[in-house]
C-alpha cells in the first residue's frame, strides 16, 4: 500500500514541476507577443498621438502581461531569455533615445525585424511545445516513484 502512494506522490511532484516549466515557457511566449504588441504600438504613437515615452509605458504597461510590464517598467527580466535574446531587446530598449522621430521610426523598424525573428522562434520552438512538460514531469515522477519502491 505504501509503495503505491509514493509512486502517487512523485507522479504528482513530477507534474507539478512539469506544469511549473510549462507556465514559465508561456510567460516567455507572452512577452515575446507583448514585445510585438508594443513595437507596432509604438511606431503607431511616433507617427500619430507622439506622447512622451515614459507616459506611453506607464499607458501600455497595466495592458500587457506581468513579466512585460516589469520589464518595461524596471527593465528587470522575469523571464529566462538566451543572452542573444536579451542582447537583442537590450539593444531595443536602450536605443529609444533618438534624435528625432524618423530615426526612431528607423530603429523601431530595423530592430522590429530581428525581435520578430526571435518571437517566431519562441512561438514555433518552444511554445508549441510547452504542453509536453507535464505529461514529461509525470512520466519522470513514475518513473522516480518506481525506482523508490
Amino acid at each position: 500500500m505504501i509503495n503505491i502512494i509514493i509512486i502517487i506522490c512523485c507522479v504528482f511532484a513530477g507534474f507539478a514541476v512539469g506544469k511549473f516549466v510549462e507556465k514559465r515557457i508561456l510567460e516567455k511566449g507572452q512577452f515575446y507577443q507583448d514585445l510585438t504588441t508594443y513595437m507596432s504600438l509604438l511606431s503607431d504613437n511616433v507617427n500619430g498621438r507622439q506622447l512622451e515615452l515614459a507616459k506611453f509605458d506607464a499607458e501600455f504597461a497595466p495592458n500587457c502581461g506581468r513579466a512585460f510590464a516589469v520589464y518595461l517598467l524596471n527593465k528587470e527580466f522575469k523571464v529566462h531569455l538566451s543572452k542573444a535574446q536579451k542582447a537583442n531587446i537590450a539593444r531595443f530598449f536602450d536605443n529609444l533615445d533618438c534624435v528625432s522621430s524618423q530615426s526612431l521610426v528607423e530603429h523601431i523598424n530595423y530592430c522590429s525585424k530581428t525581435l520578430t525573428v526571435d518571437c517566431q522562434n519562441v512561438l514555433q520552438n518552444e511554445v508549441a511545445k510547452a504542453s509536453v512538460y507535464a505529461k514529461l514531469g509525470m512520466l519522470l515522477g513514475a518513473m522516480v516513484g518506481i525506482l523508490f519502491v
